[in-house]
């Protein structure tokens, strides 16, 4: 069924609105045709199929298109600017014509839904001059610029359930093998320069291998050089070419549609006026910088020097997994150009030893460092780090410089990390100190999971040295709870009911929305939820 009548345009406005995407004949050809078949409405800033509300964002990694709906009729579009970067993108895509049946489904399955296209498209905004001067740079074709649309929806933070993190979607071992740092602090994978200059030196690894098969390449990008290897030497076993369109029997399904996914929006990025797509116009001119700074910095103090919010300086610093930059580097940020001097001013009279927020903790008697590293929700890697320690030798009377994150810096964390937003559905973190003589294999076994999954989970490898006192996050389906209500008593504090009732204080937080308090009153009420 056909869109209903929205706004009827004359058909002399619709040629006036398409002028300049094409010749005149073709315009009036094109016009006449869709006028016959169907009426459309038009809204200047972005396309709007009638009856259909705008969606709300999504973290899911793969586009959900309905494979049986009927594809509309294409949309008119409106002509992109000269210095619009959509523009020149789409006169230098290399990817584009290809005539297999695979790439033109996966056309029709966009145009079907192009609200999901315009929405992905403003969320690759503001990476998206970066992402192109990074391939230019590196001499990959500008269509992998796209890539980010099939991996994670342009979502630096998305996280897969296999692993995979950020906007190009890097497992932990594909990430260090291109040398992206994870660590407690920071998350390489994440990093939007970072991960960019990896994905394209990966892909042009890959094309080498494949002796300048782009196709090739982003197939082993998606499934793995040896499968791909594997694929063509069983294709040409059987007389097929060995080329990615003979491959088809031996890759897996997820592979046959993810390269003609890019192609497809190849296709349609070169060629948006015969799809009747319109975006936004992005100016073709550098929107960020990368910017040095000598040491350590606090994310919120960063935020202010640069006077943004928090949520853009961490929307664009993605790799950032504390509120604060790793001690140890990388020391640089994404601003944005127009904020650029406003920071660096602010910097340079600013001391590096002022940079972070902390507190100080002398050593007790019967203090070890693991004990330390639990009662203030860090790890003992981190306690070393910041107080120059070479093992875990303290010492009565010694101070200790302890991480205190910013209340500010905590809930955009809490908002957009991967431990968090990709928490299976309803499963619950515990927290498993280790001890002395603790391994993955007997934690596993312990919380019935798999040691992939704490691996996953921790950012480790199955080869990593576990040290007591370091914390582990487990995640587990809770068992049925119910609600009781505790009258709190006089003496009383938060991490003793926790105790009591075998739960953990950040839930009874959670529960009660204690995040902004910091004392509890005898006489009120907590809720808190109790298996059974």
């Amino acid at each position: 069924m056909k869109p209903s009548l929205a706004v009827a345009l004359p058909l002399a406005l619709l040629i006036a609105l398409l002028g300049g995407c094409s010749s005149v004949s073709e315009r009036e050809g094109v016009v006449e045709e869709r006028l016959n078949r169907a009426e459309i409405e038009i809204d200047m800033g972005q396309l709007i199929v009638p009856g259909r509300a705008e969606p709300s964002p999504n973290r899911s990694l793969q586009p959900t298109l309905a494979a049986d709906a009927p594809a509309p009729e294409p949309l008119a579009g409106i002509c992109l600017r000269p210095d619009d970067l959509w523009s020149r993108m789409g006169e230098r895509l290399q990817l584009v014509g290809y005539p297999q049946r695979r790439v033109t489904e996966q056309v029709e399955r966009y145009l079907r839904h192009p609200d999901y296209l315009v929405r992905i498209a403003d969320r690759a905004r503001p990476y998206l001059h970066l992402l192109v001067s990074e391939a230019e740079q590196a001499g990959v074709p500008l269509d992998f610029v796209l890539l980010p649309m099939v991996e994670s929806e342009f979502d630096p933070f998305a996280y897969s359930a296999s692993g995979a993190a950020g906007l190009w979607q890097f497992m932990p071992a594909t990430g260090r093998r291109f040398e992206l740092k994870q660590t407690w602090w920071y998350d390489g994978r994440r990093d939007i320069l970072a991960s960019t200059r990896a994905a394209y030196a990966y892909l042009t690894l890959l094309a080498d291998h494949f002796d300048g098969d782009w196709l090739l390449a982003l197939a082993a990008y998606n499934a793995g050089e040896g499968r791909v290897l594997k694929a063509i030497k069983q294709s040409r076993e059987r007389g097929g070419s060995g080329d990615f369109w003979s491959l088809a029997n031996y890759l897996p399904q997820e592979t046959g549609s993810y390269v003609p996914k890019l192609l497809a929006l190849s296709d349609i990025i070169a060629n948006p006026a015969r799809y009747g797509i319109s975006l936004k116009a992005i100016p073709d001119e550098p929107q960020l910088a990368s910017v040095a700074v000598d040491a350590q910095i606090e994310v919120m103090l960063a935020a202010e020097m640069a006077d943004i919010s928090v949520e853009e300086l961490h929307r664009l610093n993605p790799g950032f997994s504390r509120w604060s930059t790793d001690p140890d580097g990388p020391h640089r940020l994404l601003l944005p150009r127009s904020q650029v001097d406003t920071f660096t001013a602010a910097l340079v009279n600013y001391p590096a030893e002022k940079r972070g927020s902390w507190q100080h903790y002398v050593v007790k008697k019967g203090d070890v460092l693991g004990k330390i590293a639990v009662t203030f929700k860090t790890t003992v890697e981190t306690l070393r780090q910041l107080n120059q320690l070479q093992g875990n030798t303290i010492r009565v009377g010694q101070s200790l410089k302890i991480p205190q994150p910013p209340t500010a810096v905590s809930e955009v964390l809490e908002r957009h990390l991967p431990q968090h937003q990709q928490r299976p559905e309803q499963a619950t973190v515990t927290e498993h100190q280790i001890v002395s003589g603790d391994n993955l294999w007997d934690i596993a076994r312990r919380y019935g999971v798999k040691v992939e999954q704490l691996t996953r989970w921790n950012q480790l490898t199955p080869k990593t040295v576990l040290r007591p006192g370091q914390r582990l996050q487990v995640w587990q389906q809770p068992q049925k709870r119910r609600i009781i209500h505790y009258t709190i008593q006089k003496g009383d504090s938060l991490y003793e009911i926790a105790n009591r009732f075998k739960v953990t204080p950040d839930e009874i937080k959670r529960w009660n929305n204690l995040h902004q308090r910091r004392y509890i009153h005898p006489g009120e009420q907590l809720k808190i939820h109790i298996s059974g």
